[in-house]
């Protein structure tokens, strides 16, 4: 695979690695703030890399063009979702700074799609391996603002990290990591609309972004097993679903070269096929999944249930 495909591959695997962790967060915990906000963080992650698939794929420079100004209005609420996960999950007091990171997000993601003042147009970009949006003159400010937020949000971690101590404090090292390692591979994507590709970080930086997905999950697994064992199980079996999903898509979309026409091959794949596909995967991932994830606890928990008649 080429720079373009292998962009396309890492960002499909990310949108829809952020959309079941988001997903699973929030059915186990409706009711939570915190459960509600990581997963909305969830989302904007997983619109940005869903749209970005169209900017860079657009089948013509305009429609690569609306697809940039429809991502910023995820792109723009990535750092406010993470600020206000941060600000509850730490219990601290900043009112003052989710209304303006709220009220810059609301701002930029109306004007976004339909003014240039984010994205003024599209180009083909790199020897015309990819087309991608051109900055307008307030796309400078959603970066900073950007980098800002993600900042403050990391520090505060790591500054909570080091006055904790037992589980809290290894749940908040694998979350600080984690967001290390997502934002490392995915910040990157920004110098592209300036026509910069810094190498290996582009594309392959974005692969990153599932593996951050995946420490995350890890993360709520270690420290909160009793409760969702359970269902992160079939969680896990489904994530290995999609991922093989996602791997028959894209060489349908080489070999086509129409999106419409791979997700028409995909769709007929995934109602008359996937079924015995997906039991072949949950058979091959079954010991990866209870020995090396669960570590052998699920088997456990399950006979615990058995035992308590539940």
């Amino acid at each position: 695979m080429g720079y373009k495909e292998h962009f396309i591959l890492a960002l499909a695997i990310s949108s829809i690695a952020t959309l079941l962790l988001g997903i699973f967060v929030y059915l186990k915990g409706k009711n939570k703030k915190l459960n509600i906000i990581f997963a909305l963080y969830s989302f904007a992650i997983s619109w940005w890399c869903g749209t970005q698939i169209g900017n860079i794929y657009g089948p013509s420079l305009e429609a690569s063009c609306n697809w940039s100004r429809i991502e910023q209005i995820g792109v723009v609420f990535i750092p406010t979702f993470f600020v206000h996960f941060v600000v509850v999950l730490l219990e601290l007091r900043r009112k003052w700074l989710l209304r303006l990171c709220y009220a810059f997000s609301t701002i930029i993601a109306f004007l976004s799609p339909t003014t240039t003042l984010i994205t003024a147009k599209a180009e083909r970009k790199f020897g015309g391996i990819i087309n991608f949006g051109e900055p307008g003159i307030l796309y400078g400010v959603l970066v900073l603002f950007f980098v800002v937020c993600v900042i403050y949000g990391i520090y505060k971690i790591y500054q909570a990290y080091l006055h904790s101590k037992g589980a809290r404090r290894n749940q908040l090292k694998y979350l600080w990591i984690s967001y290390i390692i997502g934002y490392f591979g995915g910040a990157p994507n920004f110098f592209l609309v300036w026509d910069i590709s810094i190498p290996l970080l582009n594309p392959y930086g974005t692969y990153l972004v599932p593996i951050y997905a995946c420490i995350v999950t890890y993360a709520i697994i270690k420290y909160r097993l009793m409760s969702i064992s359970m269902i992160l199980r079939k969680g896990w079996m489904f994530f290995f679903y999609l991922l093989g999903s996602a791997f028959v898509f894209i060489p349908l979309f080489i070999l086509t070269r129409n999106s419409i026409i791979a997700l028409f091959i995909l769709g007929f794949f995934m109602i008359g096929i996937s079924p015995s596909f997906y039991r072949f995967l949950e058979r091959a991932t079954r010991p990866f999944v209870d020995t090396i994830i669960f570590k052998g606890k699920f088997d456990y928990l399950r006979k615990l249930a058995k035992f308590s008649g539940s």
